[in-house]
């Protein structure tokens, strides 16, 4: 069975400075700064939202665990995550 992608879910970006780069995509570019708790003992984080997309900031020097997609750490660098109504385990099947 073929795996289908309906949507881009969010983006996440790779930053030197989160903070920084967040107030230039609101002065800039006009999206809004959100900050938001990914759950007990986590680290709050930054995204930010133009219309119906979202654009998750990651500091480059991120904890892997917590960002568990972060083995990449350079500025610069981004995750993409789509949106599939494929269950997980026969998206990484495929993807095998």
């Amino acid at each position: 069975m073929a795996i289908m992608v309906n949507a881009i879910d969010h983006i996440v970006i790779n930053v030197a400075d989160v903070a920084r780069s967040a107030e230039w995509y609101r002065r800039i570019l006009g999206m809004e700064v959100r900050v938001f708790d990914p759950g007990p003992g986590k680290t709050p984080r930054t995204s930010l939202h133009f219309g119906n997309q979202k654009i998750n900031v990651r500091p480059r020097d991120a904890d892997t665990v917590e960002w568990f997609t972060a083995d990449h750490i350079a500025a610069g660098s981004d995750d993409l995550c789509f949106l599939t109504a494929s269950a997980p385990e026969a998206v990484v099947a495929h993807l095998k």
